[in-house]
């Protein structure tokens, strides 16, 4: 029993790998695949074959992404085809999100796949957001006319120490590479962390990066870059030393608008079968890990969508009080047996937010892990098992409630997390 037991801490599980989320990004209008291998070191080197649709291809990767595929030695280079078949003309281009999925198969293998979009049922809702405005067309070098439509907004997750104010903060996506240089260097695609301002002195803006804008009856255009005074005129000054500075045309008035604080990156959603410990699983909700998430059940209103998150240890300590020794249990790869804390009633409202799911539109996800500590004794990491649908309850004190997964165990855990 101890063996068996002992076999069951997630990193001992074979054949469990999550997919690896790369984003479609683009070299000279072509789309790539980018990544970051520090923080995705399983991310393959060199040549290797990948299934897509499949058919099998050749897969060149190299320090931060793959840029070449081939179906064949010395044939063309498909890549670009195979993503603007899969996101369209503008794949990978600037103000697009694309994503694809690599999977390693186990047998030297890999497969890609395409990301689905937001709102599937294995996905997360972006939490924890800031405005971003996909459409508008900051140059960092000439200054672009905005097109119409360029105040569309949407609502994107991203990673940052800046205490951020969604009324204050915006995210925006830089365009050329004449700010790629200095002690904030910012390249052609990066997302961009800009706080609102209002200036009522020179020097708040003299020598900082700034969104610039300017507008007539005709158009409006923005721009970012560095103001600079000079022989009493402001110039524009790129960080990047090879792009000289740039005059502002007579009786132009560039009005600075936002202060550049960092360039940032949009926070991943949790990807199924993935491992997290409680600080990352806040963080998805637009949290940070505090007393209120050390429990099994926590509910989260973010952007006007309710949540449900399921934090369970299917291995109870062996000094579990008896009240807390929860009967919770995979029946079958794709059914979840769940108790709740022993004082919850079907009336409470901890129970009815659960039972009354769908009335509310509410997503519940679904992290488990077999035992709270590893063999080493420091926690077990959660993985994360996509949403659930709740089915039915009886009982109460506790309330024992069962759950349909949205995407069925794979057989390795559901050998290794079953009693069977």
């Amino acid at each position: 029993a101890d063996y068996i037991s002992r076999n069951r801490f997630i990193a001992r599980i074979p054949g469990l790998s999550a997919p690896l989320e790369l984003a479609v990004s683009h070299s000279n209008g072509k789309p790539i695949l980018r990544f970051d291998r520090g923080r995705q070191p399983e991310i393959p080197k060199d040549e290797v074959n990948v299934h897509v649709e499949g058919r099998s291809y050749s897969f060149r990767f190299v320090k931060i992404a793959c840029n070449v595929v081939t179906e064949f030695p010395g044939g063309p280079n498909v890549l670009p085809e195979l993503m603007r078949t899969w996101f369209g003309p503008t794949a990978g281009h600037p103000g697009t999100k694309h994503r694809v999925e690599l999977q390693d198969e186990g047998d030297g293998s890999w497969t890609l796949r395409k990301q689905l979009p937001l709102g599937d049922q294995s996905d997360l809702q972006p939490l924890g957001t800031l405005p971003f405005y996909p459409d508008l067309q900051v140059a960092c070098g000439l200054r672009e006319p905005q097109e119409e439509g360029h105040d569309r907004q949407e609502w994107l997750p991203v990673s940052t120490e800046f205490v951020v104010n969604r009324d204050t903060h915006f995210v925006i996506q830089a365009s050329g590479n004449s700010m790629n240089g200095s002690d904030l260097p910012i390249a052609d695609g990066d997302l961009v962390l800009c706080e609102h301002v209002s200036p009522t002195d020179p020097t708040e803006i003299e020598g900082v990066p700034m969104v610039l804008t300017s507008g007539s009856d005709d158009e409006t255009t923005a721009c970012l870059k560095i103001p600079i005074r000079q022989g009493g005129e402001w110039i524009l000054r790129s960080s990047n030393s090879t792009f000289p500075d740039m005059a502002i045309a007579p009786g132009e008035t560039l009005r600075p608008v936002a202060r550049v604080l960092e360039v940032v990156e949009q926070v991943p959603r949790p990807v199924i079968w993935q491992q997290y410990d409680r600080d990352a699983i806040a963080a998805f909700f637009g949290e940070t890990n505090n007393p209120s998430w050390k429990v099994g059940h926590r509910d989260v209103v973010a952007d006007g969508v309710n949540h449900s998150v399921l934090m369970i240890n299917l291995k109870k300590p062996a000094n579990t009080p008896l009240a807390h020794r929860y009967a919770d249990k995979f029946l079958s790869p794709n059914e979840l047996q769940w108790e709740s804390q022993s004082k919850v009633t079907p009336d409470g409202i901890k129970a009815q937010r659960l039972i009354h799911q769908q009335v509310e539109g509410r997503q519940i996800h679904l992290f488990v892990r077999y035992h709270p500590k590893n063999d080493s004794g420091r926690a077990e990491p959660f993985t994360y098992c996509g949403l659930t649908r709740y089915e039915r309850h009886e009982s109460e004190s506790p309330v024992r409630m069962w759950f349909t997964l949205a995407t069925p165990l794979p057989q390795p855990l559901w050998r290794t997390w079953s009693e069977g």
